[in-house]
């Protein structure tokens, strides 16, 4: 996705080599912001939404999934897919 999703949307994670593909909820937005470098902090200027982050919590846990007890990750928005209804 090139737009971060809204809270409450479903969306599919493409997967990796670290999690493996899923279906989940929207639950947080993370906007990122620009590194200054040389201050060592961030600015107040916005990546592009692409570069942000989102919860998802996953309807269903994929087989390969490294965060333990969690039940909720934060992927980057380019890394999902909005999930189309097939109502």
């Amino acid at each position: 996705m090139d737009s971060a999703p809204r809270v409450g949307q479903f969306v599919t994670f493409i997967g990796n080599s670290v999690t493996g593909k899923c279906t989940g909820i929207v639950l947080h937005i993370y906007p990122q912001y620009v590194y200054d470098e040389d201050a060592g902090r961030e600015t107040a200027e916005l990546l592009p939404e692409r570069d942000w982050h989102v919860a998802v919590r996953p309807g269903t846990l994929p087989g390969l999934w490294p965060y333990g007890g969690y039940d909720t990750f934060a992927p980057q928005v380019a890394e999902l897919r909005l999930r189309r209804r097939t109502s």
